[in-house]
Protein backbone atom coordinates (compact mmCIF):
# COMPACT_ATOMS: atom_id res chain seq x y z
CA UNK A 1 0.00 0.00 0.00
CA UNK A 2 1.74 3.42 -1.35
CA UNK A 3 1.43 6.22 0.28
CA UNK A 4 -0.37 9.64 -1.25
CA UNK A 5 -1.38 13.74 -0.77
CA UNK A 6 -5.26 12.46 -1.49
CA UNK A 7 -5.56 8.55 -0.46
CA UNK A 8 -7.67 6.10 -2.56
CA UNK A 9 -9.22 7.44 -6.05
CA UNK A 10 -11.46 5.04 -7.94
CA UNK A 11 -10.96 5.97 -11.79
CA UNK A 12 -13.45 5.66 -14.30
CA UNK A 13 -10.99 4.08 -16.65
CA UNK A 14 -10.30 1.44 -14.48
CA UNK A 15 -6.82 2.56 -12.92
CA UNK A 16 -6.94 1.69 -8.93
CA UNK A 17 -4.67 3.81 -6.83
CA UNK A 18 -4.35 2.01 -3.08
CA UNK A 19 -2.88 4.81 -0.61
CA UNK A 20 -2.91 6.31 2.87
CA UNK A 21 -4.53 9.98 3.75
CA UNK A 22 -1.80 12.04 4.76
CA UNK A 23 -0.26 15.35 5.18
CA UNK A 24 -1.83 17.98 7.34
CA UNK A 25 -1.54 21.48 7.40
CA UNK A 26 -1.77 24.73 9.85
CA UNK A 27 -5.44 25.76 10.81
CA UNK A 28 -5.78 29.25 9.30
CA UNK A 29 -6.29 32.25 12.08
CA UNK A 30 -9.41 33.37 10.55
CA UNK A 31 -12.10 33.46 12.59
CA UNK A 32 -15.06 32.89 10.00
CA UNK A 33 -15.33 29.50 10.05
CA UNK A 34 -19.01 29.57 10.08
CA UNK A 35 -19.30 30.65 5.94
CA UNK A 36 -17.37 30.02 3.00
CA UNK A 37 -15.18 33.07 1.58
CA UNK A 38 -14.51 34.34 -1.62
CA UNK A 39 -11.78 36.65 -2.83
CA UNK A 40 -13.64 39.92 -3.94
CA UNK A 41 -10.32 41.42 -6.00
CA UNK A 42 -10.65 38.18 -8.40
CA UNK A 43 -10.98 39.01 -11.90
CA UNK A 44 -13.88 39.03 -13.90
CA UNK A 45 -13.74 36.40 -16.37
CA UNK A 46 -15.23 37.22 -19.86
CA UNK A 47 -13.43 34.99 -22.17
CA UNK A 48 -13.87 31.58 -20.14
CA UNK A 49 -10.34 31.47 -19.38
CA UNK A 50 -9.98 31.14 -15.96
CA UNK A 51 -11.69 28.89 -12.73
CA UNK A 52 -14.77 30.35 -10.97
CA UNK A 53 -14.08 32.90 -8.02
CA UNK A 54 -11.51 30.71 -5.31
CA UNK A 55 -13.93 29.92 -2.40
CA UNK A 56 -12.38 29.07 0.79
CA UNK A 57 -15.00 26.35 2.08
CA UNK A 58 -16.57 26.57 5.49
CA UNK A 59 -15.22 23.99 8.45
CA UNK A 60 -15.27 23.26 12.02
CA UNK A 61 -12.26 24.11 13.06
CA UNK A 62 -10.59 20.75 13.55
CA UNK A 63 -11.17 20.18 9.98
CA UNK A 64 -8.90 22.73 9.09
CA UNK A 65 -5.83 20.27 8.67
CA UNK A 66 -7.81 19.00 5.93
CA UNK A 67 -7.66 22.01 3.32
CA UNK A 68 -5.47 21.76 -0.03
CA UNK A 69 -4.77 24.53 -1.75
CA UNK A 70 -4.68 23.89 -5.84
CA UNK A 71 -2.96 26.34 -8.00
CA UNK A 72 -2.86 26.45 -11.56
CA UNK A 73 -3.36 26.89 -15.38
CA UNK A 74 -5.63 25.92 -18.10
CA UNK A 75 -4.61 22.11 -17.09
CA UNK A 76 -6.48 22.72 -13.53
CA UNK A 77 -9.06 24.22 -15.03
CA UNK A 78 -10.12 21.42 -17.53
CA UNK A 79 -9.72 19.00 -14.89
CA UNK A 80 -11.00 20.78 -12.10
CA UNK A 81 -14.51 19.15 -12.43
CA UNK A 82 -13.02 16.05 -11.50
CA UNK A 83 -9.79 16.66 -9.06
CA UNK A 84 -11.97 18.76 -6.72
CA UNK A 85 -14.88 16.02 -6.70
CA UNK A 86 -11.95 13.81 -6.26
CA UNK A 87 -10.08 15.95 -3.31
CA UNK A 88 -13.91 16.12 -1.46
CA UNK A 89 -14.69 12.25 -1.79
CA UNK A 90 -11.08 11.64 0.57
CA UNK A 91 -12.44 14.45 3.08
CA UNK A 92 -10.41 17.11 1.91
CA UNK A 93 -11.33 20.77 1.64
CA UNK A 94 -10.22 22.20 -1.72
CA UNK A 95 -9.72 25.63 -2.96
CA UNK A 96 -8.70 26.45 -6.73
CA UNK A 97 -6.55 29.53 -8.16
CA UNK A 98 -6.54 29.14 -11.59
CA UNK A 99 -6.38 30.82 -15.10
CA UNK A 100 -5.46 29.86 -18.39
CA UNK A 101 -1.87 31.08 -20.24
CA UNK A 102 -0.31 32.18 -16.78
CA UNK A 103 3.17 31.22 -15.50
CA UNK A 104 4.82 31.25 -12.35
CA UNK A 105 5.04 35.35 -12.09
CA UNK A 106 1.26 34.58 -11.67
CA UNK A 107 0.87 31.71 -9.41
CA UNK A 108 3.71 33.18 -7.04
CA UNK A 109 1.14 36.17 -6.55
CA UNK A 110 -1.97 33.95 -5.72
CA UNK A 111 0.35 32.68 -3.17
CA UNK A 112 0.75 36.42 -1.89
CA UNK A 113 -2.86 36.92 -2.04
CA UNK A 114 -3.71 33.91 -0.43
CA UNK A 115 -1.55 34.42 2.57
CA UNK A 116 -3.36 37.70 2.95
CA UNK A 117 -6.87 36.52 2.46
CA UNK A 118 -5.57 34.20 5.29
CA UNK A 119 -6.35 31.42 2.95
CA UNK A 120 -2.79 29.72 2.15
CA UNK A 121 -3.27 26.08 3.88
CA UNK A 122 -0.20 23.96 4.51
CA UNK A 123 -0.70 21.98 1.50
CA UNK A 124 -0.70 23.30 -2.06
CA UNK A 125 -0.68 21.21 -5.38
CA UNK A 126 0.78 23.24 -8.36
CA UNK A 127 0.15 22.92 -11.95
CA UNK A 128 2.29 25.70 -13.99
CA UNK A 129 5.53 25.89 -15.77
CA UNK A 130 3.61 25.08 -19.47
CA UNK A 131 3.71 28.55 -20.26
CA UNK A 132 6.85 29.77 -18.47
CA UNK A 133 8.62 27.95 -21.24
CA UNK A 134 6.69 28.53 -24.16
CA UNK A 135 5.39 31.80 -25.02
CA UNK A 136 5.94 33.90 -21.46
CA UNK A 137 9.17 33.67 -22.34
CA UNK A 138 10.25 32.91 -18.33
CA UNK A 139 12.93 31.17 -17.00
CA UNK A 140 11.46 28.33 -14.96
CA UNK A 141 14.10 27.61 -12.55
CA UNK A 142 13.98 30.94 -11.02
CA UNK A 143 10.31 31.09 -11.16
CA UNK A 144 10.32 27.78 -8.92
CA UNK A 145 12.75 29.20 -6.72
CA UNK A 146 10.33 32.56 -6.34
CA UNK A 147 7.34 30.31 -5.85
CA UNK A 148 9.13 28.07 -3.09
CA UNK A 149 10.69 30.87 -1.44
CA UNK A 150 7.14 32.23 -1.03
CA UNK A 151 5.48 29.60 0.04
CA UNK A 152 8.60 28.77 2.98
CA UNK A 153 10.19 25.30 4.21
CA UNK A 154 6.70 24.66 6.10
CA UNK A 155 4.30 23.86 3.27
CA UNK A 156 4.26 20.53 1.62
CA UNK A 157 4.28 21.00 -2.08
CA UNK A 158 3.18 19.33 -5.39
CA UNK A 159 4.02 20.25 -8.55
CA UNK A 160 2.70 18.28 -11.46
CA UNK A 161 5.24 17.47 -14.51
CA UNK A 162 4.89 17.98 -18.04
CA UNK A 163 4.26 16.06 -20.69
CA UNK A 164 2.91 17.33 -24.24
CA UNK A 165 1.79 15.57 -27.34
CA UNK A 166 3.59 15.19 -30.35
CA UNK A 167 1.83 17.75 -32.58
CA UNK A 168 1.99 20.40 -29.92
CA UNK A 169 2.56 23.87 -30.50
CA UNK A 170 5.45 24.62 -32.51
CA UNK A 171 7.49 27.17 -30.12
CA UNK A 172 6.87 24.49 -27.38
CA UNK A 173 9.92 22.95 -26.50
CA UNK A 174 10.45 19.24 -25.60
CA UNK A 175 8.99 18.61 -21.67
CA UNK A 176 11.95 16.67 -20.63
CA UNK A 177 13.92 19.59 -20.21
CA UNK A 178 11.32 21.52 -18.01
CA UNK A 179 10.96 17.99 -16.11
CA UNK A 180 15.08 17.91 -15.49
CA UNK A 181 14.72 21.41 -13.75
CA UNK A 182 11.68 20.39 -11.30
CA UNK A 183 13.67 17.08 -10.55
CA UNK A 184 16.66 19.19 -9.66
CA UNK A 185 14.71 21.37 -7.67
CA UNK A 186 12.76 18.65 -5.86
CA UNK A 187 16.37 17.64 -4.60
CA UNK A 188 16.99 21.40 -3.47
CA UNK A 189 13.75 22.18 -1.86
CA UNK A 190 12.69 18.90 0.99
CA UNK A 191 9.22 19.85 0.73
CA UNK A 192 8.83 19.54 -2.93
CA UNK A 193 7.07 16.78 -4.49
CA UNK A 194 6.79 16.24 -7.95
CA UNK A 195 3.88 14.52 -9.34
CA UNK A 196 4.95 12.50 -12.14
CA UNK A 197 2.13 13.07 -14.81
CA UNK A 198 4.65 12.47 -18.00
CA UNK A 199 5.21 8.57 -15.86
CA UNK A 200 1.72 8.48 -15.22
CA UNK A 201 0.28 9.28 -18.70
CA UNK A 202 3.38 7.03 -20.75
CA UNK A 203 2.06 4.02 -18.42
CA UNK A 204 -1.64 4.55 -19.51
CA UNK A 205 -1.14 4.54 -22.95
CA UNK A 206 1.20 1.39 -23.24
CA UNK A 207 -1.48 -0.48 -21.20
CA UNK A 208 -4.14 0.48 -23.50
CA UNK A 209 -6.17 3.80 -22.10
CA UNK A 210 -6.83 6.11 -24.70
CA UNK A 211 -5.24 9.43 -23.54
CA UNK A 212 -4.28 11.74 -25.82
CA UNK A 213 -4.37 15.66 -26.36
CA UNK A 214 -7.07 18.39 -27.48
CA UNK A 215 -4.40 20.46 -29.54
CA UNK A 216 -1.27 18.55 -27.90
CA UNK A 217 -1.28 20.39 -24.85
CA UNK A 218 -4.57 20.28 -23.59
CA UNK A 219 -5.65 17.01 -22.55
CA UNK A 220 -8.62 14.62 -23.47
CA UNK A 221 -11.08 13.21 -20.67
CA UNK A 222 -8.99 10.09 -20.48
CA UNK A 223 -5.70 12.08 -19.89
CA UNK A 224 -7.41 14.54 -17.44
CA UNK A 225 -8.60 11.61 -15.58
CA UNK A 226 -5.06 10.28 -15.81
CA UNK A 227 -3.66 13.30 -14.02
CA UNK A 228 -5.85 13.66 -11.46
CA UNK A 229 -5.06 9.74 -10.77
CA UNK A 230 -1.99 11.08 -10.45
CA UNK A 231 -2.24 13.81 -8.07
CA UNK A 232 -4.17 11.26 -6.06
CA UNK A 233 -1.57 9.00 -5.74
CA UNK A 234 1.65 11.33 -5.07
CA UNK A 235 3.91 10.38 -2.00
CA UNK A 236 3.46 12.48 0.97
CA UNK A 237 4.14 12.95 4.37
CA UNK A 238 2.37 10.11 6.86
CA UNK A 239 -0.64 11.13 7.95
CA UNK A 240 -0.83 13.25 11.82
CA UNK A 241 -2.28 16.14 13.50
CA UNK A 242 -1.08 19.01 15.06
Amino acid sequence: MGRSIIGRCGSAIGVILVASALVLFAAPTSTAESRSLTDPAWPVDTRGDGCSTPVWPSAPKQDNYRRVLFLGDSLFRNSRSILEPAAQAQGWLPTTRCWGAKGTDWGRAQVIRARQLRQLPRTVVISLGTNDIWWLGLDLASGIDSMMGELGPNKSVYWVNLWFGPHGYDRLPPPTAANRILRAKAKQYPNLTIVNFAKAFRQAKASGVPVGWLDGVHLNAPGNQVRVDAIMEAPGEPNRRR
